[in-house]
C-alpha cells in the first residue's frame, strides 16, 4: 500500500497504545468542553472545528465551497433551457391527456329542476 494512500488515523486505531493515548486525550478535552461551555455551545464549537478541518483538508477551497453552496442554495433567477425534443415530448403528453379526458365519461350528476 502506498504511504500517501494510508489513512491518517492508522496509527491511532483503538486498541493500540497510541490509540489509547489519543482517545483518552480526545474524550478528556470533549469532557472539559462540555463542562465549561455547556452542551449546545460545545456542539457549536465542534461544528466549527469540523468546518475548519474541511477547509484545511481541501486543496481548492473556493471551488469546493462554491460547489457546496451551489447545492445548498441554488440560483434564484437561473434561466432554464429546454430543447426542442423536450418541448415535443411535453406537447405530446398534453395531447394524450386531453384525449383521455375527452374519452372519460362524465359521472357528475346533472342538476334537475323538476324535483320541486
Amino acid at each position: 500500500m502506498n504511504e500517501d494512500k494510508k489513512c491518517p488515523f492508522e496509527k491511532v486505531k483503538p486498541g493500540t497504545p497510541a490509540g489509547v493515548a489519543f482517545y483518552t486525550v480526545l474524550f478528556f478535552l470533549a469532557g472539559i468542553l462540555l463542562v465549561s461551555l455547556g452542551f449546545w455551545k460545545a456542539v457549536f464549537v465542534l461544528c466549527l472545528t469540523l468546518v475548519g478541518y474541511y477547509v484545511g483538508s481541501t486543496p481548492d477551497v473556493v471551488s469546493s465551497l462554491g460547489s457546496f453552496f451551489d447545492k445548498v442554495l441554488p440560483e434564484q433567477n437561473k434561466k432554464i433551457v429546454v430543447s426542442e425534443e423536450e418541448k415535443a415530448q411535453v406537447e405530446s403528453m398534453r395531447q394524450d391527456l386531453a384525449e383521455k379526458t375527452e374519452e372519460a365519461p362524465d359521472n357528475a350528476p346533472e342538476d334537475s329542476e323538476n324535483e320541486e
